[in-house]
């Protein structure tokens, strides 16, 4: 004989003590609980399934995400190896060495050339009406009983405190060394210019580039199908989460109904 449930057992016991007239109700009440017991089950089953597919669904949105992540640095270092590859091909590589070089010697010359000219007696002279100058600014800009025009007196300080500059550009200006460097960077820059939509094209045809990409985009289409999947997941987890609480309430309604009965 099967087992009755504990349940079971005390709606049996409930109906025992139940006149005749009141039997029929009582033994409807035990047969809505077992359906109750029955859909409660059921919806808990249905919860269960649902919130495993949820989970299946997140574990492979994380690795969809992953391995995009993982195409994209690939994508990124494939181009920088493609870049080196054709620039050197296409001598993109020289020409940017040739602009570090010219930029080298200008830096390095100005700095001759500076050292050359604060030497020079003039130089030093016009530093030092240069320091004169900036403090007498500051005392200009103070001094309210001062009758001079003030825009002129400003306009001369103003030129003695560039003068030291000046001396210094106009020294860099006569310098053979510089000027030539400063062609080889101008030529250098204008071919690196000319170069660079070349550049672009060879590396966007790049096989390796190509591949890198198209494997990439596949990562696009896995993940974003991931995120369909765990978006619909959640949906008919909420669903079979809302059925388990409708059907929690109903099995405790069911249960309760005995026991207004006993107490009638």
């Amino acid at each position: 004989m099967r087992k009755l449930s504990v349940i079971s057992l005390a709606v049996l016991a409930v109906t025992a003590s139940l006149t005749p007239g009141t039997y029929a109700q009582a033994a409807a009440a035990t047969t809505r609980v077992r359906t109750a017991q029955q859909s409660l089950n059921a919806a808990q089953t249905k919860f269960d399934q649902a919130q495993q597919t949820w989970n299946r669904g997140q574990q492979d949105l994380v690795t969809a995400r992953s391995n995009h992540q993982m195409a994209s640095n690939r994508v990124h270092q494939v181009r920088q190896i493609a870049a080196q590859k054709h620039a050197r091909e296409l001598g993109m590589s020289a020409a940017v060495a040739e602009r570090d070089a010219a930029l080298r010697q200008i830096s390095a010359r100005r700095n001759a050339v500076a050292k050359q000219i604060e030497s020079q007696s003039a130089y030093q002279a016009a530093e030092k009406e240069s320091d004169q100058a900036r403090q007498r600014l500051s005392e200009l800009s103070t001094d309210s009983a001062l009758t001079e025009d003030r825009q002129k007196v400003i306009s001369g300080l103003s030129t003695k405190i560039r003068r030291p500059t000046e001396m210094r550009k106009e020294a860099e200006a006569k310098d053979s060394e510089i000027q030539e460097a400063t062609k080889r960077l101008q030529a250098a820059g204008k071919k690196i210019a000319e170069l660079q939509p070349q550049l672009k094209r060879a590396i966007d045809s790049d096989p390796a580039v190509a591949n890198a990409e198209e494997q990439q985009k596949q990562t696009v289409t896995v993940t974003e199908k991931a995120q369909d999947a765990v978006a619909r997941t959640a949906q008919d987890l909420n669903s079979a989460q809302a059925n388990l609480d409708r059907q929690t309430q109903q099995y405790q309604a069911a249960v309760t109904a005995p026991r207004r009965m006993r107490r009638r």
